[in-house]
């Protein structure tokens, strides 16, 4: 990881080291040099907002995510009981909420996200003003949302098309080649993602 801080006109690069063992935890020895300056190894690396996690897992991501989308939510919450029409309701939750729950998605969406489920529900109501027992169908269904997975899962498929069509001399698109050409494909990865999304939606080929 490398971050520039702040003096002037010169820049202070750090570097670390993330060693990504997957679900499984692993005892890793070893020192790891960047010169003669020996790095210090990370649970985590933030890019670009995504936290990623040595577990290959989203969690720090998402409670960050969650954490800032409820603050928005409230704030919607409070002038919908103040009196916020409903059609103004929506485009705050669109252009304030739903971006944050959103971010990076199109990398990390395929994980469970039950807290952004909720929230979405939860605002739901409020905006109609009906009783918490209303059923999460008729709430989305009263407002047309898709449940916030298939808001993911439409993101991820977007990137995909972008992806594929991209110039190959890009480093990405290499990376992306390299990847879906590789015959033994052992782990769960983001090209085995799209691939099975693909087929779900008799898009296979």
């Amino acid at each position: 990881m490398i971050t520039a801080g702040s003096g002037g006109s010169d820049l202070i690069f750090q570097s670390n080291v993330l060693l990504v063992t997957g679900k499984k935890k692993h005892v890793l020895t070893g020192n790891y040099y960047l010169g003669l300056e020996q790095l210090k190894i990370v649970n985590a690396y933030k890019y670009l907002g995504l936290e990623f996690e040595d577990t290959l897992r989203w969690d720090m991501t998402k409670r960050k995510l969650i954490a800032k989308a409820q603050s928005k939510a409230a704030l919607l919450s409070k002038a919908v009981s103040e009196g916020l029409s409903l059609k103004a309701a929506e485009n705050v939750w669109w252009s304030m909420v739903v971006p944050i729950l959103n971010y990076g998605s199109e990398i990390w969406g395929d994980t469970q996200f039950l807290e952004a489920e909720k929230l979405q529900i939860a605002t739901g109501r409020k905006m109609l003003r009906v009783s918490c027992r209303t059923a999460n169908a008729v709430v989305r269904g009263e407002l047309g949302w898709w449940s916030m997975r298939a808001q993911r899962d439409l993101k991820r498929l977007m990137y995909w098309a972008r992806l594929v069509r991209m110039d190959n001399s890009r480093l990405v698109k290499m990376v992306y080649r390299q990847r879906r050409e590789q015959k033994v494909k052992p782990y769960h990865d983001w090209c085995l993602q799209i691939r099975r999304m693909l087929i779900s939606l008799n898009l296979g080929h």
